[in-house]
């Protein structure tokens, strides 16, 4: 075989092919066929299926007479009685032994300003502190133990805008 007669039996295909596609894209465009169930049959009366006009009764627009009428009328004005209750009340205390608890202290007796302790919070987050060191807002004013033995009571002094709360932390007897 030539060369010829190859690119000529290539041309044929192609064209073979090209018919098919057109083929194929002519029918995915055509319409669906109706099915026959759609078709009404001949002897179809569809005065049956008729929906009967419904007779109107009073206007409707007279319901909303009534509404329209008190549109008309002034709003009454409602005054409510002016109560003096005072001053608002002040904050609750703050009760920071109900918010910390004193878990350990270490004293110093030599030098005070030395001493630290931890503190827990409801949180259960713990909190380190030293005299003079701050968190949460709070300013360690002074950490010291009293007593001694069985009667040893460790107490953290805290100041909050001036304020000054303890949180105490006494020596649980042996069980």
């Amino acid at each position: 075989m030539t060369s010829q007669q190859y690119r000529l039996g290539l041309a044929l295909a192609n064209l073979a092919l090209l018919a098919g596609i057109a083929a194929v894209g002519a029918r995915m465009l055509r319409p669906p066929p109706r099915p026959a169930a759609s078709a009404l049959p001949d002897a179809f009366d569809p005065t049956p299926f008729e929906i009967q006009a419904q007779t109107r009764g009073p206007n409707p627009l007279e319901a909303y007479r009534v509404v329209a009428a008190q549109f008309d009328r002034p709003e009454p004005k409602i005054v409510a009685p002016v109560v003096d209750t005072g001053p608002p009340p002040p904050p609750p205390p703050i009760v920071v032994a109900q918010k910390y608890t004193l878990v350990a202290a270490a004293y110093d007796p030599n030098d005070p300003a030395r001493s630290s302790a931890i503190l827990k919070d409801r949180g259960q987050k713990n909190h380190t502190i030293f005299v003079g060191s701050s968190f949460e807002g709070y300013h360690v004013r002074k950490i010291l133990v009293r007593g001694s033995g069985a009667e040893r009571v460790a107490v953290v002094t805290l100041d909050l805008r001036g304020n000054e709360h303890t949180v105490e932390l006494k020596r649980q007897p042996p069980q």
